[in-house]
C-alpha cells in the first residue's frame, strides 16, 4: 500500500467555523492525503457537520480530550504520511490550488518546510506573515516569533525521533517544539514563498495572559539561558563586570523588539555590541 504524501490532521472542538475547514479541504485539485480529525467531544453542532464529510476522512475520533496538544498527538499517532500538516478547526486553506501549487513542482527533501499565513485577528482584520525575510533561520528567531502551524508541514519522522507536543503545556508547546526540532536537533528547514492557508487568530494563544506569559518564560530558561544571565534581557538584575559601562545606544525592530544594545566602557576604549539586548556579538578594543 503506498502512503499518502501528506496526512492534514485537523483538530476541533465545538467549532462555529468548521464547515469552512472541511471545504477547504475537500476541494483541493492536488488529492495525494489522508484527512484525520480529532474532535474533543463537541456538543454544540460540530460533529454533525463533520459527518457529511466522514466519507472523506482516513480517521475520525469524536470524544472527550485533555487538550489540544493531546488531540494533536492522538492526530500523530494516526497518521500515515511522509508529511504533517495541522489545519485545525476554524483555520482553511487559502484557495482549492494551495496544496497543488505547494506539491506539484518541488520534491521536497527539507524536514519542515515553512509557508505564508494570513491571520485574521478578531473583528476579521487581516495579518499578512511572510517568512522568507528571515531565512536561512538563526536560533534567535524563536525569542519572539513563530511558525504559523497550519501553514507549515513537518516531516512525521520527526515525532517519531523526537515525541510528540508537550501535554504538560496548554499553549506554547507547539512553538516550544519548532525550537526542539530546529534550534536543538537541527532539522533542516526551508521557506516556500507562497500564501498556503487562513488562520483565525483568535484561540488561546493569542491572548497575552499570565498563564501564556508562564509557560513561555518557561520555554525561554530551558533553551535561552543566556536571557536569564545577569544583564541579560530576562534577568532583572544588573549584569556583574569587572569594570564600569554604559549603555549608550540601542536599536529596536520595528520600534519595539529590541536588536541591539551597544555598551562603552568608562575609559571609552572597549565598546560591545549585544544581539537582542543579551548574546555578545562583537567587541571592539580601541587602541591607546
Amino acid at each position: 500500500m503506498n502512503m499518502p504524501k501528506l496526512s492534514i490532521i485537523t483538530v476541533c472542538f465545538n467549532e462555529k467555523n468548521i464547515a469552512a475547514t472541511c471545504e477547504s479541504v475537500v476541494r483541493q485539485t492536488w488529492q495525494d492525503f489522508e484527512w484525520i480529525v480529532i474532535d474533543g467531544g463537541s456538543t454544540d453542532g460540530t460533529v454533525d457537520t463533520l459527518a457529511q464529510y466522514r466519507h472523506r476522512m482516513a480517521v475520525f475520533i469524536s470524544e472527550k480530550d485533555h487538550g489540544i496538544y493531546n488531540a494533536m498527538n492522538k492526530g500523530i499517532s494516526h497518521a500515515q504520511g511522509e508529511y504533517l500538516i495541522f489545519l485545525n478547526g476554524g483555520d482553511y486553506f487559502l484557495d482549492p490550488f494551495a496544496l497543488e501549487r505547494l506539491f506539484t513542482h518541488e520534491n521536497w527533501q527539507e524536514d519542515i518546510v515553512c509557508c505564508d499565513a494570513l491571520f485574521l485577528k478578531d473583528g476579521g482584520i487581516p495579518l499578512f506573515k511572510e517568512f522568507g525575510k528571515d531565512f536561512p533561520l538563526k536560533p534567535e528567531f524563536f525569542i519572539n516569533d513563530s511558525f504559523a502551524h497550519q501553514a507549515t508541514i513537518i516531516r512525521r519522522d520527526l515525532f517519531t525521533r523526537y515525541g510528540g507536543y508537550n501535554e504538560n503545556r496548554r499553549i506554547v508547546s507547539d512553538w516550544e517544539k519548532w525550537i526542539e526540532f530546529i534550534v536543538v536537533h537541527h532539522a533542516t528547514c526551508r521557506h516556500f514563498n507562497r500564501i498556503l492557508s487562513i488562520h483565525n487568530y483568535t484561540g488561546v494563544s493569542s491572548h497575552d495572559t499570565p498563564e501564556h506569559r508562564n509557560e513561555r518564560l518557561d520555554v525561554l530558561r530551558q533553551y535561552y539561558p543566556a536571557l536569564f544571565a545577569p544583564g541579560g534581557l530576562l534577568s532583572g538584575t544588573p549584569p556583574a563586570r569587572k569594570e564600569a559601562s554604559a549603555t549608550v545606544s540601542r536599536v529596536k525592530l520595528f520600534n519595539i523588539l529590541p536588536l541591539l544594545r551597544i555598551t562603552q566602557s568608562a575609559d571609552e576604549r572597549k565598546w560591545k555590541v549585544y544581539l537582542f539586548n543579551a548574546i555578545p556579538f562583537l567587541k571592539i578594543l580601541l587602541r591607546k
